[in-house]
């Protein structure tokens, strides 16, 4: 019989790379919610039920305490907290006005941070990760090498990328492979 792991990267102690660090943020809590056409106003009034912002605007994230609002295509967002949302959130949104999904056992957030992190990253995904182009709180659906993730920056020199969570040890292997050529 397998044993279950509660992590995909349980164990797993990133090699150290010049000027970067690669680390597994642990989710308490990941929700998808999707407005139904024309009821994206009763969602957002719904999540203000739970002080939780609307609906992102297109590529972008919403902090709040505790968590993050991120855009996940049209009337669509990824709602991360450390506090259990799904059952809040599924009791709130009226079952006309839209679907709320819990995500939080489907992907893993690994956090990529450091003077080198856009540097690294711009090597697997298709995105200008320029400031100017991709500014914090900036968010893409994007591919990384072959694993499909949501890619967020939290912070000038960080990113956080939520692959699913079966791709969570070759998103490690690649992202240290990616981060040890710079040897600086």
């Amino acid at each position: 019989m397998s044993e279950r792991m509660a992590r995909p990267l349980d164990g797993h102690a990133f090699r150290p790379a010049p000027r970067i660090a690669v680390t597994e943020r642990p989710i308490a809590s990941l929700v998808q919610v999707a407005a139904f056409p024309g009821m994206v106003e009763m969602v957002n009034a719904a999540l203000a039920t739970l002080s939780l912002p609307p609906l992102p605007a297109p590529t972008r994230a919403t902090p709040f305490a505790g968590g993050v609002v991120m855009d996940a295509g049209p009337a669509r967002a990824l709602v991360e907290s450390e506090r259990p949302l799904f059952a809040a959130l599924d009791d709130a949104v009226p079952k006309d006005a839209g679907t709320v999904t819990d995500l939080s056992h489907g992907r893993i957030c690994v956090s990529v941070a450091g003077p080198r992190a856009a540097w690294v990253l711009a090597k697997g995904v298709a995105v200008d990760l320029h400031d100017s182009a991709f500014p914090v709180d900036a968010t893409a659906w994007t591919t990384l090498d072959h694993m499909g993730v949501v890619l967020r920056r939290s912070a000038p020199e960080a990113f956080d990328l939520y692959p699913y969570r079966g791709f969570g040890r070759s998103l490690a292997a690649w992202l240290e492979t990616a981060a040890a050529e710079d040897g600086r």
